[in-house]
């Protein structure tokens, strides 16, 4: 909401696209209903093009109090590799360092003295983009393309990251147990490791049975 010139909030960037996807579904609605076609009344899915628009966006910025703005590394920003609009350091939709929702099975949330160990001062601060990030959110610019971000490389701490060395384990025959996996591909990421290897279960669910796994049909 508050920013300087050649930046824009991120939060901005994330409402000005879903504002913008759903005024398009309106429009294809009304119009399958002149032409007496049937269309599924579901808003479609607009986070991850804002993961994209974040990707692109040639800086990253945290916004202080006294209105200077300081470069942030590209991670705050990095898709995690899961549907949603949180990774584990902000949520897309609120725009602020530290606002992430991203809580696994039955954690507790994390608590605000862990967040401000993490963070520091820069906790709750807006996160601003490059300003062309907000001509991509309301189409004055396309949106890049290229590879779907599911093929795009991300930080190898992922969790579908982990979930893909962890199949192309299996796959080639590696036989270890769950605790092995997770010494080897994610040592001291119990939550990342617990929804990487859900995923991984979902390609190759032999991985779920108990003892040493290996590709067995």
């Amino acid at each position: 909401m508050f920013f300087i010139k050649g930046w824009v909030p991120l939060s901005d960037v994330a409402h000005a696209l879903a504002v913008r996807r759903r005024l398009e579904h309106n429009e294809m609605v009304r119009e399958a209903n002149a032409a007496r076609r049937r269309l599924l009344d579901t808003i479609p899915d607009y986070r991850v093009d804002i993961w994209r628009i974040c990707d692109a966006a040639p800086r990253v910025g945290i916004l202080l109090p006294h209105g200077r703005v300081i470069d942030a590394s590209r991670r705050l920003v990095k898709w995690p590799g899961i549907p949603g609009t949180s990774n584990r350091f902000m949520d897309l939709m609120v725009g602020t360092v530290g606002s992430s929702e991203w809580v696994y099975d039955d954690e507790d949330p994390v608590t605000q003295d862990e967040l401000t160990r993490q963070f520091g001062p820069f906790l709750h601060f807006p996160i601003l983009l490059s300003e062309v990030c907000m001509e991509m959110a309301t189409g004055k610019r396309p949106i890049p393309s290229g590879d779907d971000l599911e093929e795009a490389e991300f930080d190898d701490q992922s969790p579908r990251q982990i979930a893909k060395q962890i199949v192309a384990a299996v796959d080639a025959g590696v036989v270890m147990s769950r605790s092995e996996f997770q010494a080897e591909h994610a040592p001291g990421s119990g939550r990342v490791f617990r929804l990487a290897w859900e995923i991984a279960t979902a390609e190759r669910p032999q991985l779920s049975r108990p003892g040493r796994k290996r590709n067995l049909p």
